[in-house]
């Protein structure tokens, strides 16, 4: 019984130490956060290019309309 606990405790040593680790790794943080600003930018482009897609579309149709 008293092999059982000194392997649990050195289990839970272990998987303590690692997630503390873990928490503390900062490596991939800027890759991250450049993926999330991309995100945010393809987003407000892709809304904003809709937007003038369908003024220069009614641009356009005017212009036939005049020809």
């Amino acid at each position: 019984m008293g092999l059982l606990m000194g392997k649990s405790k050195i289990l839970v040593r272990a998987f303590r130490n690692n997630a503390y680790s873990f928490a503390c790794d900062e490596t991939g943080t800027t890759a991250i956060e450049y993926g999330l600003i991309g995100g945010i930018v393809g987003v407000g482009l892709v809304s904003s290019l809709g937007n003038l897609l369908s003024g220069v579309d009614s641009l356009f149709i005017q212009i036939v309309s005049w020809l």
